[in-house]
């Protein structure tokens, strides 16, 4: 919410809140009773002015923390020279290469190997119930 708007609503809530206050002051015996409707406009304030300015805050914090990893890499690229980027890009490449081909979580590594040996299976299972 822009502050603009959350000015127009603020406004609003205060001048609802003093027209409620008037007809309560006017029609009611008891006129301490205004205290009620003033007292919802300055928790609605509180509220309007607060909440908004915490949330962007905690917001601003997240992404500083998203970026940092990032901030982190890009400033070892800078350090190091060509010859240390491509030992370190060869044994990146090598490390997924390895991760590719393990199953460490029970999955078959995708292959068309392995894809079409799954396919024959399931023919054979199909042409065997008949």
């Amino acid at each position: 919410m822009k502050s603009s708007e959350r000015m127009g609503l603020l406004a609003t809530i205060w001048f609802s809140m003093a027209l409620v206050g008037i007809g309560i002051a006017a029609g009611s015996e008891r006129p301490e009773m205004i205290v009620f409707p003033m007292g919802i406009a300055l928790l609605m304030t509180v509220i309007m002015v607060t909440i908004p300015d915490a949330i962007a805050a905690i917001t601003t914090q997240r992404e500083k923390a998203k970026r940092q990893p990032q901030d982190k890499l890009s400033m070892l690229m800078e350090i190091m020279d060509e010859d240390e980027r491509a030992a370190f890009k060869e044994t990146l490449k090598r490390r997924v290469l390895e991760d590719i081909g393990r199953a460490d979580e029970g999955e078959l590594p995708a292959s068309e190997q392995t894809l079409a040996a799954l396919l024959d299976e399931e023919q054979a299972r199909v042409k065997s119930r008949r």
